[in-house]
């Protein structure tokens, strides 16, 4: 009866211990805040167009995340901020000249980099996807991007250093 109690309380322990580790792991992730740089030459730009900003400012605090961009299209500077939670519920910003951006944010499963899906549909172009991740590279922040239209695809990877 002594070693199968012995045994039992092990066994909980080690259960624990598992739970107690699992819990630790999934509530650390990345905290992507601060002022960001476009680094151009490190980044894999599109020659004809790009929808690289020229700067970041993040923001991200638990389960949310406000991303401040500042772009230049046709020289003109163009800036906007969108506000998202991070639990794969949509959330609705206001994109260029009065469109909704509808997006979906979510960790990956190695909770590594944060996956954002965006969706804008547009008078031009019809229904724009845009598929962003950001994740960190050294002391740098990488985004993958891919845009999808009726137009084709456009692939980028920017890199920002910190300010």
């Amino acid at each position: 009866m002594k070693q199968v109690k012995s045994k039992l309380l092990t066994n909980a322990g080690i259960a624990m211990i598992f739970l107690f580790l699992s819990i630790q792991g999934f509530t650390q992730s990345i905290d992507f805040s601060g002022k960001w740089k476009l680094n151009s030459t490190k980044s894999s730009l599109s020659h004809d167009f790009s929808l690289a900003p020229k700067k970041l400012n993040i923001q991200h605090e638990g389960n949310s995340l406000m991303m401040e961009r500042f772009a230049e299209y046709m020289g003109q500077s163009l800036n906007y901020t969108d506000k998202f939670t991070l639990d794969g519920q949509e959330c609705l910003n206001e994109g260029m000249g009065g469109t909704n951006r509808i997006s979906v944010v979510n960790w990956n499963e190695d909770k590594n980099s944060l996956v954002i899906k965006t969706k804008i549909k547009t008078d031009e172009f019809g229904e724009v996807e845009v598929t962003e991740t950001l994740l960190f590279d050294g002391n740098n922040l990488t985004v993958k991007s891919l845009a999808s239209s009726g137009m084709g695809e456009l692939y980028e990877v920017f890199i920002f250093d910190k300010e």
